[in-house]
């Protein structure tokens, strides 16, 4: 996989890699994988989409976009 070989080349390390694969949209997939790998906060580049993560899954998220820190509204 092209992407495994540049982030190694590029001294990025990693013990576990989630791509999407296209079949759904950008935040639909970070969803899907918060809600499987939780944690307590989350950053993320594109305001809207920080938005839909913080609305959907409830967990802090910084927009760094906006540099705004949504609150987690799920305990």
């Amino acid at each position: 996989m092209k992407q495994v070989e540049w982030l190694k080349k590029n001294g990025v390390n990693f013990n576990t890699l989630i791509m999407n694969d296209g079949s759904m949209s950008a935040a639909e997939f970070k969803v899907r994988c918060l809600m499987k790998h939780p944690c307590e906060w989350f950053w993320e580049s594109n305001y809207a989409e920080a938005l839909f993560i913080n609305k959907v899954v409830g967990m802090a998220v910084l927009s760094v976009e906006g540099m705004k820190l949504l609150q987690q509204t799920k305990p």
